[in-house]
């Protein structure tokens, strides 16, 4: 009888030592796969915003190459007014030019408001992803906790078998 009790207590001691292994594991494995998450988003994030910097600094050459055209061309309006038709052709040209541009720039706008959409969508699936791990870290305290109390209960065992005396075990559950 006390040597069903002895390998009841072994078999306990191995099996904690064995989900002990296990959760040092996983703790592992879980601090490689936020290292390796998070330096894909820095890139990612750092991409981005050099795209939108890129594009932002497009956008301000671009109006500012808006601004200095329609000045000059007003100044030259202002002083050929009077009688060069052909001038006022050339006008014409430059605001389609200028409506291209400014359709370009809509355009510009639009794809940055994407990219920021998209960087909206990165940020939300990140924490996502951070309230899954808070949850596996709650759920490896609560396991690490099962396996310490079932430690406590083969130690007793192993205490009572060589001393022969019975002790009542203590229940530790919260």
């Amino acid at each position: 009888m006390s040597y069903d009790v002895q390998k009841k207590a072994a078999d306990a001691t191995m099996n904690l030592q064995n989900a002990r292994r296990d959760l040092k594991k996983v703790k592992e494995d879980e601090e490689k796969y936020l290292v390796d998450r998070e330096a894909k988003a820095q890139v990612r994030l750092s991409t981005t915003h050099r795209q939108i910097d890129g594009a932002t600094s497009t956008l301000d050459k671009i109006a500012e190459t808006i601004a200095n055209k329609a000045k000059e061309y007003r100044e030259k309006f202002t002083k050929f007014i009077s009688g060069l038709v052909s001038m006022l052709d050339r006008a014409d040209k430059i605001i389609e030019s200028a409506t291209t541009l400014q359709d370009t720039a809509e355009r510009t706008l639009e794809s940055l408001n994407e990219a920021k959409e998209h960087l909206d969508e990165m940020i939300i699936s990140a924490s996502s992803t951070e309230k899954e791990l808070k949850k596996r870290e709650e759920l490896v305290e609560k396991r690490n906790e099962e396996a310490d109390q079932k430690l406590e209960e083969a130690k007793q065992t192993a205490d009572w078998v060589k001393t022969g005396k019975r002790y009542t075990i203590k229940n530790k559950k919260s």
